[in-house]
């Protein structure tokens, strides 16, 4: 009977030559009766026109693995960095929403003056001496037409 300590030592032979070995395998290619290329472990018995493809390995480098004080320190950066980004998005949304009421605002007071143009008999300016100069016919209608356009164009 074999005692304990050999067929450990014979385990541990048996598995550093396998842990040696290569652990590559090779790699064939050949052409078959038809012309199409087939690639394989083992070649055909019957071609006789395999051949052992080369395969150029790049060795990987090593990367180091982060501590935790820059793992940490990462996690950081990048909760700021997306604290800054809603922000951001916040403010640029609170500032559109400003922007759409003012619009709003402009709109009423634009639908509004058309409406007084509209009613009123006559338009008028006033000049440098603070007289007032009416309009006529045709350039009233042009203000309400300008007025209208603008009102359709800006106001939805």
């Amino acid at each position: 009977m074999m005692c304990r300590a050999q067929v450990i030592a014979g385990l541990t032979l048996c598995v550093t030559a396998l842990w040696a070995a290569p652990l590559t395998a090779e790699i064939y290619k050949w052409v078959d009766d038809n012309g199409k290329l087939h690639y394989g472990d083992r070649p055909p018995a019957d071609v006789k026109s395999a051949r052992e493809v080369k395969i150029k390995t790049t060795p990987v480098p090593a990367t180091p693995t982060p501590s935790s004080a820059a793992r940490l320190d990462r996690q950081k950066r990048m909760l700021n960095a997306y604290a800054n980004e809603r922000a951001d998005r916040k403010q640029a949304a609170k500032k559109e929403k400003e922007q759409k009421a003012q619009l709003a605002r402009r709109c009423v007071e634009a639908k509004d003056q058309l409406a007084l143009m509209k009613e009123s008999g006559s338009l008028y300016t006033l000049n440098d001496a603070g007289e007032r100069v009416y309009r006529s016919d045709r350039e009233r209608e042009s203000s309400i037409k300008a007025y209208e356009d603008g009102i359709t164009k800006n106001c939805r």
